[in-house]
């Protein structure tokens, strides 16, 4: 299996990979659907989503994808009133983050493959933050 591009995600100022895709729900209710251009074995989406928590919320900084018609994508495709980061309130679910790399040693689970020791768990609720835990993740060796 091809690994996956991430997510990614700011946190303390610190940039990490997301190993959720939040944005996926809102665009599966958006009408009319977006078109992407040809999606890549590294990339099934199409689009990598750029996020933040900020305030004690979920923001949506960027978008980088193409579109269908070739066009670059942009937040402003999804959302064209808004100015700078858009709060996610559409987003109910736990984040997976991995904080701490690993020497040695590989997991994969979803179409992700890292080398991470430990990793955030961030409970969203409409967009805010609820809870962040932190956890160990056991050493999985890959065949």
């Amino acid at each position: 299996m091809t690994r996956q591009a991430t997510d990614s995600i700011l946190i303390n100022k610190v940039k990490f990979p997301l190993h959720n895709t939040p944005l996926s729900r809102y665009l599966a209710a958006c009408a009319p659907r977006l078109e992407f251009g040809p999606a890549s074995s590294f990339n099934w989406r199409a689009y990598v989503a750029h996020w933040a928590i900020q305030d004690g919320g979920l923001y949506l900084n960027e978008v980088s994808g193409a579109l269908e018609n070739g066009e670059l994508m942009s937040v402003k495709h999804l959302f064209p009133f808004a100015v700078g980061p858009v709060p996610a309130i559409w987003c109910n679910e736990t984040l997976t983050v991995p904080s701490k790399e690993r020497a040695g040693g590989k997991l994969q689970r979803g179409g992700y493959e890292f080398e991470y020791q430990t990793e955030m768990l961030i409970s969203i609720e409409s967009g805010r933050v609820t809870k962040i835990l932190e956890r160990s993740i056991p050493l999985v060796e890959l065949a």
